[in-house]
């Protein structure tokens, strides 16, 4: 077996040490994804464990906001949320359709369709590719639906 293939399996057991560097850590991540069968049987605990290490040695906005959804796949979209909200430096995460697809989810999950139409479809304006913002708009659809029925099953 090569070192690199020795390492690499190191890092999927999580035998991973404080000298690992980003480029390990996010192989890790990847490996992670690419190694789940499904959504179901991703290692989120494990992804989440990854991006707390990364975070120490990358902290950049972008690293916290992808931390954000390993957060919320292991203790809920509540505990996502207020780790994206609380971002240093989240101004120029809002800038990005990303931040606000991320956000439009957690909030869609906690059952705030309004404020999630709203999320969405700021996430379809900023979208740069036509495809992402079909996308998006038709999560925009998808809540304002679920808005509507929300609101009739209330009057």
């Amino acid at each position: 077996m090569s070192a690199s293939t020795s390492d690499f399996l190191l890092l999927l057991r999580g035998q991973w040490d404080k000298t690992s560097g980003k480029a390990d850590i996010e192989a890790g991540i990847a490996a992670c994804h690419c190694l789940a069968a499904d959504e179901a049987g991703t290692d989120w605990a494990r992804i989440l464990s990854l991006y707390d290490q990364l975070l120490l040695i990358k902290p950049t906005s972008i690293v916290a906001m992808n931390r954000s959804v390993a957060l919320a796949r292991v203790k809920g979209p509540r505990a996502g949320l207020e780790a994206l909200e609380s971002i240093r430096g989240r101004h120029s995460l809002e800038t990005q359709h990303l931040y606000h697809a991320i956000r439009a989810s957690f909030i869609s999950k906690l059952g705030h369709p309004a404020e999630a139409r709203a999320a969405w479809q700021r996430a379809a304006e900023l979208a740069p590719l036509e495809a992402e913002r079909e996308f998006l708009q038709r999560q925009v659809a998808r809540v304002s639906s679920w808005a509507q029925t929300s609101l009739n099953g209330a009057s």
